[in-house]
């Protein structure tokens, strides 16, 4: 197998467009690092106790926006989960109002 070969079996493999190939390059050559939700969210569940009250909404984080750049994250998206987190906990039976669970992924995010 070719060097050549070798790169366009990695290529294959990885299912990656020209532009997406770029993109990385240029990520890469420019010492750029994306850090994801998933990884801010996962930092924060190391240290909180087991089953801490935050636990919950770090996963639904996850859940959501866990590949997306965390630097990326606006506004918008923060009131979006608000939003989705308030309607899953007035969904449980258990929630009185699903205030604390909006309050919380605005804390988090």
């Amino acid at each position: 197998m070719t060097f050549i070969d070798q790169q366009r079996a990695i290529i294959e493999a990885l299912d990656m467009s020209p532009d997406d190939l770029r993109g990385l390059a240029g990520a890469l050559e420019s010492g750029q690092r994306i850090v994801s939700v998933r990884e801010v969210a996962e930092a924060q569940l190391a240290v909180l106790p087991r089953h801490h009250r935050y636990s919950k909404s770090l996963d639904r984080l996850i859940c959501w926006a866990g590949e997306d750049d965390a630097a990326a994250v606006s506004a918008a998206d923060v009131a979006g989960w608000a939003r989705r987190s308030g309607a899953e906990a007035r969904a449980d039976p258990k929630s009185h109002h699903g205030v604390g669970a909006q309050e919380t992924i605005v804390t988090h995010s």
